[in-house]
């Protein structure tokens, strides 16, 4: 991951997010680090995008944002990844993250 670049980032397009994804976990779980950003464990594959669209449900759920305001806008096919959220600030995502 590139540790230089802020966790959580606001842009011109929106909010970025650096994530660390392991996917074919036994339990799906979403961790926030201030520095290392989102550490996601999903149960889905890596096949076909399915453990892309299970990130961002995760997320979604995660922030309270609608699926539809995620995408993922770097490493498709990457563990490290950047999601790109819509309409979200990046004080209101630090406070959802932060919570349990």
């Amino acid at each position: 991951m590139d540790l230089e670049q802020p966790a959580i980032r606001q842009t011109k397009k929106g909010l970025e997010i650096r994530v660390r994804v392991t996917p074919n976990s036994s339990q799906e779980s979403v961790c926030f680090d201030a520095e290392e950003g989102l550490i996601v464990k999903l149960k889905s594959p890596p096949v076909e995008g399915r453990a892309n669209k299970a990130l961002i449900k995760i997320v979604a759920r995660k922030l309270g944002v609608a699926p539809t305001r995620i995408t993922v806008s770097k490493g498709l096919a990457s563990r490290n990844k950047t999601v790109l959220v819509q309409e979200l600030s990046d004080v209101e995502a630090t406070e959802r993250l932060k919570r349990n």
